[in-house]
This record gives C-alpha cells, structure tokens and sequence, in this order.
C-alpha cells in the first residue's frame, strides 16, 4: 500500500546571484544524486537515495543516508541576491505499514540536506 509521503519545504535568501546559487545547486545535487538533468538551472528536480538500499540497511546509518527522496527547487532573484524554494517528498515505494523509525529516518536525512544546502548558498 502507498503511504502518503512525508514532506519538507522551505525557503531561505541567499546573497548569491541566481545564477551562481543555481550553479552550486546543481554541483551539489551532482554529487550525492544518480544524475541531474542537463537543464536543471534556476529550477531542477533530482532523485536522490536507493530504495533497494533503504529496504536493506533500514533506519540505520546507512539507510538513513539512502532514503529514496525526490527534490525540487526554484531559484528566484532577489534585489540583494535571490530566493531558493525547495521541496523534498520521501519516495519509499509501497509498504504496509510505516513505523516511527522510517519517518524519522527521513526527518534526520531532511534535516542534513537542508543544512547542507543552506552550506552551498553561505
């Protein structure tokens, strides 16, 4: 059965231009994703984790870092640099049921991409 997927939005300033926070968006999102799509730029999406990992190793350290998530984002100008809006959805798959661990494994690995993104645009 689906579950409804958990969700984590948010949105911050940065002092980059919007094309610089863009750039490092996508370096970013570069590394720790399977691929980024060539005309990701001011806006992108990206899959990033593996759900046979996640099925394996579980709430663990390792499953944690490989929760299957898709993110998107927006980059917006701003008059002192711009605005990124991003959008992170767990893409577990289907279970039959869902235990606190799972949705905690995705609040740990949303709250490390959010402060890791935050690190990128500083």
């Amino acid at each position: 059965m689906k579950k409804t997927p958990i969700e984590r939005s948010f949105s911050f300033d940065s002092s980059l231009p919007a094309v610089d926070a863009a750039r490092r968006i996508k370096s970013y999102f570069a590394q720790i994703a399977k691929s980024v799509p060539d005309d990701a730029g001011l806006t992108g999406e990206v899959r990033i984790g593996s759900r046979f990992a996640y099925r394996v190793w579980g709430a663990t350290a390792i499953g944690v870092r490989r929760v299957p998530a898709e993110v998107t984002w927006a980059i917006e100008p701003a008059s002192d640099g711009s605005v990124l809006s991003i959008r992170m959805e767990s893409d577990e798959g289907k279970y039959a049921f869902r235990t606190s661990y799972h949705v905690l494994a995705y609040e740990q690995r949303f709250d490390e991409l959010s402060e890791k993104i935050r690190e990128q645009l500083a």
